[in-house]
């Protein structure tokens, strides 16, 4: 992820910590302290940032909070894209591995989420939705998965495209490559 320099990337968590209800007050009392600093360009960062949506909420918190399953459920992302690409270039790997692992990791952190919802008084099969879709989003893209991690997102991401994580592709395309290669020798 982007490096901030010491001060706004501080002031960022703080911004994301703070309680939702007092987001705009925390974020123009941190923009002035780092101008007051001299970071002129870090306060109009921070000036920039907008309250997160509910559902952005509820994902920064749990990033937040669940440290560990966020960081598990984003290795076993990074691992299963890895596979991924292997198994295109013809090396089967290990995609199954991966790809249940990544299954289990977006269970847990999607069951953490619900949870979440719950004690704000807000559960909804809609935003359920809205949450696995963002961290389907999370899979599908690294850039996604490190603001996930970092808790700092102003609205869940979503995918322009539905991506379908189907074992069964993977499985044609590694047979596909295995009769190129065999064809190859012939």
């Amino acid at each position: 992820s982007l490096r901030l320099p010491h001060g706004l990337a501080r002031a960022l968590d703080a911004l994301y910590a703070a309680d939702p209800d007092d987001f705009v007050a925390t974020r123009d009392r941190l923009a002035k302290a780092l101008k007051q600093a001299g970071d002129v360009e870090g306060a109009g960062v921070v000036k920039a940032r907008r309250k997160p949506t509910l559902v952005a909420q509820v994902l920064n918190r749990v990033a937040r909070v669940h440290v560990d399953d966020v960081a598990a459920f984003v290795d076993a992302a990074r691992d299963f894209a890895r596979a991924q690409r292997a198994a295109l270039r013809g090396d089967k790997g290990d995609v199954k591995d991966a790809l249940a692992r990544t299954r289990r990791g977006l269970a847990a952190v999607s069951a953490l989420a619900d949870d979440v919802l719950v004690q704000l008084g807000a559960p909804s099969e809609k935003r359920s939705a809205e949450i696995r879709a963002a961290l389907q989003a999370a899979v599908a893209d690294p850039a996604v998965a490190s603001s996930f991690e970092e808790g700092r997102l102003e609205e869940p991401p979503s995918l322009e495209t539905e991506i379908v994580v189907d074992d069964e592709a993977v499985a044609a395309r590694a047979r596909a490559l295995d009769d190129d290669a065999a064809a190859a020798k012939r």
